[in-house]
C-alpha cells in the first residue's frame, strides 16, 4: 500500500514552523498561519496555500490531540523548570560593563533580520516534582559567544530567590531588551516587575519554613516546604484607573509551592508572562524629545521602531512572551554591542577610538573618533568578519554612543557659559517633567491639564508635592488620577529668569519671566533656523510649565585661533523662542502635535489589546513593511 507523503510546502511548514516550536507552542501558530495564508503573506519566504496549511495542520497534529491543534487550543503545559534566555553581555572595557561566563551549548544561530528564531529549551521531565530551595547567590552570566535562546513555556510564573539576589548592580543600570535588527528599546526592569519580584522574594524568605521534623522522604531528600498564600492584589503600575498583577499559577498535580520564572539575559532576568494571563496594562510615557517623531514630523525618525517601543514600553515580559509566539528572537543591545564588537576582529581599534572620544575636548576629536569607528568596520566588514548589516549596525551603535557622550559630558560646561552670556544664574538643571493627560482627548487637555500662561516666575524651589512627580501646576498635577490616559514626560536641561521685553504684557505686575533652556551639542554645524524637532521638545516643556519663552542653546565645541584664549566651548548660539498666546510655534503644538500624540496613546493601546496585531509588528520582513503597517494603525504616521 503506497504511503502518501505530505505536500513539499506541508512538509516545510511541519518542519519549520510546529516540530521547531514543539507540541506546547506548536497550535498556537495555527491562527496565523491560517490567516496568513489567506492573505497571501510569506512565513520563512515562502507563500502557502490555505489547502497546504490545513494539511500541515492535521498531519502535525496526527500525534497529538487533533482537536486541540485544529482549533488552536493550547495544549497542558510542559513540566515546569527554569526556562533560560541567554545573552552575552557588554565588554568589561567600557564602564556599563558586566561579567561573562563560559558559552553553553545548543544556542540558535543567530539571524541578521528581525524575524530570525531562538528556539525552545525543554527543562527535565522531573522538574514539576523536585522541590528546590531558593538559591543563595547569582547565576554566571553567559560568556560573549552565547546568544538568545527563547525557553519553553511551562505556564508558571513562578518565584526563585534568585531575583532578589540580582537587584545589586546589574538592577541599578539601565538594563533593556530589544527586537533584533531595529532599534527599540525596552526597560528590562521596570518598576512593575522590580517591585514585584522583589515582594515575591521577601515574602519567599518570610513565609517559607523548613523542618527536619516534616521530612518524610527517603534520606537525603529535601524537608517538605511549608508557603503561605500570598497576597494576590497587591496594585501594580497601571493604566486607565486600573491594576494589574502578576500571576502566579499553581503547577499541575497540585504542587504545594509556586514559583517565579525567569527569563535570564546574563546577570539579569525577566518574570515569564503566562500565556494565559491577560496584557498587563501600563500607561504609555511618550517624551518630550520624542513627539515630534510621534506627531510624524521628525524627518529621520523611524516610526516603525518608535511604534514598535511604544507598544512594549515597561512590557518586556509581554515582548518576550510575543516573541516567543512569533518566532523572533529578542536581545540585550548592550550584548548586541559586545558580540559586534569581539565578532569584528578590532577590538583593539574599537576600544581605542571609544577611549579617545571619550577624553575629547573639543568636536574634532569626537568627529577623529567616529572615523576611526568607520575604518574599523569597514576592515571587518572587507575581510568577511562582519557582513554589511552588522557592521552598518555596529558602526551606527558606535557613533550614536560617541554623540551623546561627547553632549552629555560637556553640558555643564554649555549651561554655565550660557549663564555668563545672560548674566543670571541657571537652576532647575534636569528637573522631572511628568504631565498627566486626560483620557478625553486633545481639547480637555488644552482647558484643564495644560497651564495657563504663568503671570510669576517658576519657584527656584522645586516643591515638595511635584518632586519626581507632576509638573504643570495645580491643573496639571489635578490630571494624574485615575483618568490619566498618557503621559508627556522629560527632564529639562535649565531654567532661568530674564527681564520681560514687553513688561506691559502677561504678568505686568512681574518684571521678570522664567525661560527653559535645552541644550544641543552639534557635531557638524549650528542649525540655523533650529530643526522643528528641537523647537517641539522646547515647545512641550514650555507648555506644561505655563511659560511663554524658552532658549534653544546650541553648541558646536570646535577649537579655532580666532578664539580667545581659555574660551570653553566653541560656540554658542542661542535663539530665543515665542510660545505665547498666539504664536505660530504655540498654535502648531496645540493642534498638531498633541492631537497627533493622542492619536498614537490609543493606536498603541490598540494594538496592546490586539495579538495578531502586535505578531505583524514583529515579524514584519523588512524596516518598509513595519512603518506600512504603522501607518495602517496610525494614518498621520503613514510615509
Amino acid at each position: 500500500m503506497e504511503v502518501l507523503r505530505p505536500s513539499p510546502n506541508a512538509e516545510f511548514l511541519i518542519a519549520h514552523v510546529f516540530e521547531k516550536a514543539g507540541p506546547a507552542r506548536g497550535p498556537l501558530f495555527v491562527p496565523l498561519l491560517r490567516q496568513w495564508a489567506k492573505e497571501g503573506r510569506e512565513v520563512h519566504g515562502k507563500r502557502f496555500s490555505v489547502g497546504e496549511v490545513e494539511e500541515a495542520i492535521e498531519r502535525s497534529s496526527a500525534s497529538r490531540k487533533p482537536d486541540a491543534a485544529k482549533d488552536a487550543l493550547p495544549l497542558p503545559p510542559a513540566p515546569r523548570g527554569r526556562g533560560r534566555l541567554e545573552a552575552r553581555v557588554p565588554t568589561p572595557a567600557r564602564s556599563a560593563a558586566q561579567q561573562a561566563r563560559a558559552p553553553g551549548s545548543g544556542g540558535a544561530s543567530p539571524g541578521t533580520g528581525s524575524a530570525a528564531a531562538g528556539l525552545a529549551t525543554t527543562p527535565p521531565a522531573d522538574a514539576a516534582s523536585t522541590p528546590r530551595k531558593p538559591a543563595p547567590t547569582l547565576r554566571k552570566p553567559p560568556s560573549a559567544g552565547e546568544i538568545l535562546q527563547h525557553a519553553a513555556s511551562s505556564g508558571n510564573l513562578g518565584q526563585d530567590a534568585q531575583p532578589a539576589a540580582a537587584s545589586t548592580d546589574a538592577a541599578e543600570e539601565k538594563v533593556s531588551l530589544c527586537l533584533r535588527g531595529t532599534r527599540m528599546d525596552v526597560r528590562a526592569n521596570p518598576p512593575r516587575l522590580s517591585a514585584a519580584v522583589k515582594r515575591a522574594a521577601a515574602a519567599a524568605s518570610a513565609v517559607v519554613d523548613v523542618s527536619e521534623d516534616e521530612h518524610c522522604g527517603p534520606p537525603g531528600e529535601p524537608a517538605k516546604k511549608r508557603r503561605r498564600q500570598q497576597d494576590a492584589s497587591a496594585p501594580q503600575e497601571s493604566s486607565l484607573g486600573s491594576s494589574s498583577h502578576l500571576q502566579v499559577e499553581q503547577a499541575a498535580g497540585g504542587a504545594e509551592d509556586s514559583e517565579m520564572e525567569i527569563i535570564e539575559f546574563g546577570t539579569f532576568g525577566v518574570p515569564r508572562l503566562l500565556r494565559s494571563a491577560a496584557v498587563p496594562q501600563q500607561t504609555l510615557r511618550i517624551s518630550a524629545g520624542r513627539a515630534a517623531a510621534a506627531a510624524g514630523i521628525h524627518p529621520y525618525a523611524d516610526v516603525g521602531d518608535l511604534f514598535l517601543e511604544f507598544v512594549y514600553q515597561d512590557l518586556p515580559d509581554l515582548l518576550l512572551r510575543d516573541a516567543n509566539l512569533a518566532g523572533v528572537e529578542i536581545v540585550s543591545p548592550a550584548a548586541e554591542r559586545a558580540k559586534l564588537m569581539a565578532k569584528s576582529g578590532e577590538m583593539e581599534a574599537l576600544e581605542a577610538a571609544l577611549h579617545s572620544a571619550a577624553a575629547a575636548a573639543w568636536v574634532e576629536g569626537a568627529r577623529d573618533a567616529q572615523r576611526a569607528v568607520g575604518r574599523a568596520t569597514a576592515a571587518a566588514e572587507q575581510a568577511g568578519r562582519l557582513t554589511t548589516e552588522e557592521a552598518g549596525e555596529l558602526r551606527r551603535m558606535l557613533e550614536l554612543e560617541i554623540i551623546l557622550e561627547f553632549g552629555a559630558r560637556h553640558e555643564d560646561a554649555a549651561i554655565d557659559v550660557y549663564s555668563q552670556q545672560v548674566g543670571q544664574p541657571v537652576y532647575g538643571q534636569q528637573r522631572r517633567v511628568s504631565l498627566a493627560l486626560p483620557a478625553a482627548g486633545p481639547a480637555e487637555a488644552l482647558q484643564r491639564a495644560l497651564p495657563p500662561l504663568r503671570a510669576e516666575p517658576l519657584p527656584r524651589q522645586e516643591p515638595a508635592e511635584q518632586k519626581g512627580g507632576e509638573a504643570g501646576g495645580a491643573r496639571g498635577a489635578s490630571s494624574g488620577g485615575p483618568d490619566a490616559y498618557f503621559r508627556l514626560t522629560g527632564f529639562v536641561d535649565g531654567l532661568v529668569d530674564l527681564p520681560r521685553e514687553h513688561p506691559g504684557g502677561v504678568g505686568s505686575g512681574h518684571a521678570t519671566e522664567t525661560l527653559v533652556v535645552e541644550v544641543k551639542h552639534r557635531i557638524g554645524s549650528i542649525k540655523t533656523p533650529p530643526n522643528l524637532y528641537d523647537i517641539v521638545q522646547l515647545c512641550s516643556y514650555c507648555r506644561v510649565y505655563g511659560l511663554s519663552h524658552g532658549h534653544l542653546v546650541q553648541c558646536l565645541r570646535e577649537e579655532s585661533a580666532t578664539q580667545p584664549f581659555g574660551t570653553p566651548v566653541g560656540k554658542l548660539h542661542i535663539t530665543k523662542l515665542d510660545f505665547s498666546e498666539g504664536s505660530p510655534d504655540r498654535k502648531g503644538w496645540d493642534h498638531h502635535v498633541l492631537p497627533a500624540l493622542y492619536a498614537v496613546a490609543a493606536a498603541v493601546y490598540a494594538a496592546r489589546s490586539d495579538e495578531m496585531t502586535r505578531l505583524r509588528l514583529l515579524v514584519a520582513a523588512t524596516p518598509e513593511e513595519r512603518t506600512a503597517l504603522v501607518g495602517s494603525l496610525c494614518p498621520h504616521l503613514e510615509r
